[in-house]
């Protein structure tokens, strides 16, 4: 069976700036276990996250002025 990408030799990658990281493969799981976990973000959050989103997108393709 193949070794999973994220272990041995592969654990050492180059970050986009050149930057070297290692992966721990402990953090890794337990970053993927979160993908199960039932809790849920609250719903204001989510709300106010997807509004700043948005008016990034817009500022980034010129629909809107920056508010600085």
């Amino acid at each position: 069976m193949a070794e999973p990408a994220w272990t041995g030799e592969r654990a050492h990658q180059s970050s986009a700036d050149g930057a070297a990281y290692e992966i721990d493969e402990d953090e890794l799981l337990e970053f993927l276990a979160a993908d199960h976990d039932p809790a849920l973000a609250d719903p204001a959050f989510k709300e106010e996250l997807r509004d700043q989103l948005w008016t990034l997108v817009q500022e980034r393709a010129g629909m809107r002025p920056k508010n600085h």
